[in-house]
């Protein structure tokens, strides 16, 4: 028998992804560079200053990074791939009857359609276990530098002192 393979996308479809991709891809990088970058370098020069919602912004940085990253990205990771994973789950075919590939791609059907289905949503999972390892972490981090003499204090307002800029 030979194998089936999944329908591709014409060559001004891929054209037309590939320029959707850039835009999308200079757009964020655009925002990150114009917003994102200015607003974290100031709350990264002096994080133990002030407080966000009542959090020191040195937890609040320990924790965006230990449990707030892989979140997001769990977060990111279903969002873009959760739909075409169930379809191909209940179809037991990947990629699912009726997706589109950019590339010749064997279709899969059985437990190996189901296994590379799984495998975003697994992807998913561990990084939602990271993130809970990450919180116990970060927790173990902030207490260690609350234990080292480290102080959180309130910092004179930017242009009016030592740490003002």
């Amino acid at each position: 028998m030979e194998p089936e393979f999944a329908p591709q996308y014409s060559t001004g479809e891929r054209w037309r992804l590939g320029a959707l991709y850039v835009v999308l891809g200079i757009a964020v990088y655009g925002a990150s560079k114009l917003w994102l970058a200015p607003h974290f370098q100031r709350f990264a020069q002096s994080p133990q200053c002030v407080a966000v919602f009542g959090i020191s912004r040195a937890a609040v940085l320990v924790y965006g990074a230990f449990v707030g990253i892989p979140l997001l990205t769990a977060l990111v990771l279903g969002v873009l791939t959760s739909r075409i994973s169930v379809r191909a789950i209940r179809a037991r075919q990947y990629p699912p009857p009726g997706q589109k590939v950019l590339h010749r791609t064997r279709i899969r059907k059985g437990r190996s359609a189901i296994a590379l289905a799984c495998l975003p949503i697994m992807t998913a999972a561990l990084l939602c276990g990271a993130a809970v390892w990450g919180a116990f972490q970060a927790r173990n981090l902030i207490d260690h530098l609350r234990g080292s003499g480290f102080k959180e204090r309130v910092c004179a307002p930017a242009g009016h002192g030592a740490t003002g800029r």
